[in-house]
C-alpha cells in the first residue's frame, strides 16, 4: 500500500512520442499525485492540489488524477468529482484493464505497469514509482 507507479511515455492517438513524461509525484503535504490525461491539464491539477486549492474545472474524459493521502487512502479526481476508491489498489490510463488485472492476481504496481506496458500501444517508457513515507 501506498505506492504509485506509471508509465514514462506520452501518446497522441496511436502515435507514441519520443519524449517523456513525469506522471507520478508527491505533493508538498506527502500525498502521493498521479495523472493521465491532457499534460497541460495534469499539470495545473497538480499545481492545484500542491496549493490546496479546488482543481480547475475539467470536462468528461480529459483526465484523472490519482492522489493517495498520508494513510494510504486513494481518491480519484475525475469529471470534476474527488471520489474515495474503497479498494486496495486502481488503475487510470489506456492500460488500465491489463494493470487491473495484474493488481487483481497480486502483481505490485510496478508488475501492473510492466504487464500493461507489454500488452498496451498507450503504455511505454520507463516506469516511474513514489512510495508514502514513515
Amino acid at each position: 500500500a501506498g505506492v504509485l507507479a506509471a508509465d514514462s511515455g506520452a501518446n497522441i492517438g496511436s502515435m507514441t512520442l519520443p519524449e517523456t513524461v513525469t506522471k507520478v509525484r508527491r505533493l508538498r503535504d506527502g500525498r502521493l499525485f498521479a495523472w493521465t490525461g491532457k499534460i497541460g491539464l495534469g499539470e495545473r491539477v497538480f499545481a492545484a492540489m500542491n496549493k490546496r486549492m479546488a482543481p480547475p474545472k475539467m470536462g468528461e474524459g480529459e483526465g484523472c488524477a490519482i492522489v493517495v493521502d498520508t494513510k494510504g487512502r486513494i481518491f480519484t479526481y475525475e469529471d470534476d468529482a474527488l471520489i474515495r476508491t474503497y479498494g486496495h489498489y486502481t488503475a487510470r490510463g489506456s492500460g488500465k484493464e491489463y494493470a487491473f488485472g495484474a493488481l487483481a492476481m497480486g502483481a505490485t504496481a510496478v508488475e501492473a505497469i510492466k504487464v500493461a506496458r507489454s500488452l498496451d500501444h498507450g503504455t511505454s517508457g520507463r516506469i516511474r514509482t513514489v512510495t508514502l513515507r514513515g
